[in-house]
Parts: structure tokens; sequence; C-alpha cells
């Protein structure tokens, strides 16, 4: 609704630069900028990570994260194959404030197991160390995703209210750096399957991190504040020239 009446639209993939290009033509100028990414995100440590987390670093990481308030559909999934998982990875689920109480009194932590309501500070490290992201098709965190290379199964909410998030997830496939896993199949034998099957596959999964890279578009914040700069030059010399 609001591209309508903008100017300039700021897109944050080449795939929605062709979208709102063939939707307005020249109408509209369109500029790829990515997405801002935070800098508490920013400067993950391995070596940090592993120390903090008590983990292994011989051992993969799978990091779950539903956004802030959590998906009850990935926390179910986790903590029901909780006990295959642990087998063969370390986990560091990131619940959400509004489910992590019940999955606390159900989940006492382990040495390969670390349940959280969210990550502020630790996120970065988490980040570092994971070398898959089970989660949402948040933009925002497929992006992160991204800045760090890390392959993801995306379980997006495929509401009518958020179609986003599919076109998010199947852009990540599109792109070959992730898997697009829908709800309904979203169980514990599914989750550990495509766990073992992406593990398994060290040259697919090695590249599928290479790809997720390729979707990060770095210093975005930057690019949006020189097109506000130059947008505001414009109309200051406009209203300037009509005194």
């Amino acid at each position: 609704i609001v591209a309508h009446i903008a100017r300039t639209i700021f897109v944050s993939s080449e795939e929605a630069s062709i979208y709102f290009k063939k939707k307005f033509g020249q109408r509209k100028k369109i500029v790829l900028t990515g997405i801002p990414l935070r800098e508490d995100v920013r400067g993950g440590d391995p070596a940090r990570a592993y120390t903090h987390f008590l983990f292994k670093s011989n051992l993969p990481t799978l990091l779950v994260i539903g956004g802030a308030q959590g998906a009850r559909a990935l926390n179910d999934a986790v903590t029901t194959s909780r006990e295959e998982l642990e087998k063969f990875c370390q986990i560091i689920h990131v619940s959400g404030e509004a489910h992590f109480e019940k999955l606390r009194v159900k989940s006492d932590d382990s040495q390969r197991y670390h349940l959280y309501p969210y990550l502020h500070q630790d996120l970065k490290d988490a980040y570092a160390i994971a070398q898959i992201v089970l989660t949402r098709g948040s933009a925002h965190v497929l992006n992160e995703i991204a800045y760090y290379g890390i392959p993801s199964i995306v379980v997006p909410i495929e509401k009518y209210a958020s179609p986003h998030q599919v076109a998010n997830a199947k852009r990540l496939v599109a792109h070959q750096a992730g898997v697009l896993m829908h709800e309904s199949q979203l169980d514990a034998g599914e989750l550990v399957g495509m766990l073992k099957k992406m593990l398994s596959d060290k040259q697919q999964f090695g590249a599928m991190g290479e790809h997720a890279k390729t979707l990060f578009i770095p210093d975005a914040a930057t690019h949006i504040g020189d097109e506000l700069l130059a947008i505001g030059s414009i109309k200051k010399d406009t209203h300037d020239n009509r005194k």
C-alpha cells in the first residue's frame, strides 16, 4: 500500500527489485540496499563462544531461533527430538520468552543442550559456532544468517498475513543456501533426518554456507542513509529555486 505513494523504494533483495520494477516501471526509483545489520550481531568469536557455551568444537552446533516471541512448532520439534539430536550435535535453543518457562520445566540443560528465552550480546557468538540454524522466515534473521554464511532449515509462517516468510524461504532455496520445511512436515523424525542428511554431505553442506554468504549485502545502513541525504538535498534545492 505504501509503495503506491512512495517515490523511492528501498528493497532488500534482487528479487524484490525485479518485482517492483515490473510493477511500477519508471514511475518509482527502486534502490537495492539490503537490510541493515545490527551492530551487536557483528563480531562473533568462535573461541569465546565454545568457552561460554561449554561446547566442543568437534561436534556440530544447531542454533534454534524462532524470533523474539519464539515459535511453538520449532520448540515442540526440538524438545521432542532432543534425545536423538544430542547423539550427533549440540544445541543452542532460543525458545522466546513466551515459551521459556514451560520448556524449562520439561528440559534441563545438559552438556549438549542449552535453553534460553532470548540471546542479546551472546547471539553473535551463537551464530559464530552454529553449523545449522533452524528458524522461521524472518528477513532480519535470515540476513544475520547470511552474514555468517550458515546453512539453514527454514520453517516459515504460512498464514495469509505472513506470505513474505514463504517468499524469503523460497529465495534461500533458490540460491541453494538452505532448506524449506513446511510446518506440516515438521516433526521429530523429519527434523532429525534432515539434519543428518545435511551434515553427511560435507561438500554440498559447505557450498550451502558459501551460497548463504552471497545473499548478504554489506553497508545497507550507509546506502540507505546516502539515499535519504540525496533525497533531502534534492528537496532543498527545489525549495530554494522556488524562492
